[in-house]
């Protein structure tokens, strides 16, 4: 900001140090808004009758509220890579990724897939996914567990072909996040855009299963199985000598399962008070592939996203408020043997972090700066 032509009667002039509690304080009063939604941030400060809150105002003025906004930065500006796009969140995402995989061990199944944060600014990688429920906004790969933690986390920039990697980039992906999960017999759900027989085998080498749904044109498919006719409720498969099997199963509509650890075993299952006849791959696939679901859906409730700011601020508050608040909430429920709901453990995060003191700021004084005398 100091580069900047800043008007003499901006309140930037009138800059204050932060301390570590402020900062605990401001993302309290992010989280606190996302559960008591108004039509503006000023609304939190107002002094009309029915808007009147003392929460927001006990905590700091609505000024040291906007400016420690404007401010918030996660990356030093003067040393960012050449070329590189996420530099300004990168730091902040490898810094909780860590804590994620520090403190839980995934189980045996793990799921891979993409997420949205919603944005519909100018961004050179923001991207328009008409399947998803915010369909512009910023593409996120997730590796998520059964309960729905989420272990692993990459945002996509738009730059993930090589061309010195002969790998297909869903491959690629799938990789760059079980990279640590390898080797172990762990079984990898996919959906169809990154399951292929390439990434089967590949899996195979590094000792891991893999689950997932099939596109009908990828690589490599045996044809007998692509163009096989089916009647509603028949299945057919091919398995080769590596013990990937290629199921098709006939509902509504033709479905193509790849699988490393599946035959063409029929299950029967309850649907809408029938038995039906379902493949086993199909219904560990269904069970598995719900983890991203999941953790999207808990992250999704007092949520405290908010237009008008930039996009990596608003990625940040996504992943602190939305994926790491889930997180801890399912590591809360399984040392503390409870079933609180999510909403509620949000509250009582949220009062923490609003009443936090830190005795390391208690003797430092914070003395007014003028950015001119910088």
């Amino acid at each position: 900001m100091c580069n900047n032509n800043i008007s003499n009667k901006s309140r930037v002039h009138n800059w204050e140090p932060t301390t570590r509690a402020e900062i605990i304080h401001l993302i309290g009063l992010l989280s606190y808004m996302g559960m008591v939604r108004m039509n503006s941030l000023r609304d939190y400060w107002s002094q009309k009758w029915l808007l009147k809150s003392d929460v927001a105002r006990n905590v700091m003025s609505r000024n040291r509220f906007e400016i420690l906004l404007k401010m918030l930065h996660f990356s030093d500006n003067e040393q960012c890579p050449e070329g590189d796009r996420l530099y300004k969140i990168q730091p902040l995402i490898d810094m909780l990724t860590k804590n994620y995989q520090t403190v839980y061990t995934p189980g045996k199944t793990f799921c891979i897939d993409e997420t949205m944060v919603p944005f519909q600014g100018r961004l050179v990688f923001k991207q328009y996914n008409p399947q998803k429920t915010h369909k512009y906004g910023i593409k996120v790969f997730k590796l998520c567990c059964n309960n729905g933690y989420t272990w692993n986390i990459s945002i996509y920039a738009g730059k993930e072909k090589t061309t010195d990697n002969p790998l297909a980039v869903s491959t690629q992906i799938v990789l760059k996040l079980a990279k640590d999960l390898l080797g172990s017999g762990r079984l990898c759900i996919t959906d169809n855009w990154y399951t292929s027989l390439q990434l089967a085998h590949i899996l195979l080498d590094h000792k891991t299963h893999c689950l997932g749904t099939l596109r009908a044109n990828r690589k490599g498919n045996p044809p007998e199985v692509i163009k096989k006719k089916l009647k509603k409720g028949e299945v057919f498969s091919q398995e080769n000598e590596r013990g990937i099997c290629l199921v098709k199963w006939r509902d509504k509509r033709d479905v193509l399962v790849l699988s490393t650890c599946h035959t063409d075993q029929m299950v029967e299952i309850q649907r809408r008070g029938k038995s039906i006849q379902k493949p086993t791959a199909i219904v560990h696939y269904n069970s598995g592939k719900s983890s991203i679901d999941l953790s999207d859906q808990m992250a999704s409730y007092s949520s405290a996203l908010r237009k008008s700011i930039r996009w990596y601020k608003k990625l940040a508050i996504e992943v602190l408020l939305g994926t790491s608040m889930v997180n801890a909430h399912i590591i809360y429920k399984d040392i503390e043997q409870s079933n609180i709901p999510i909403n509620d453990f949000r509250l009582l995060v949220t009062e923490d972090l609003l009443k936090f003191e830190d005795k390391r700021d208690v003797a430092q004084t914070r003395q007014p700066r003028h950015l001119l005398d910088v």
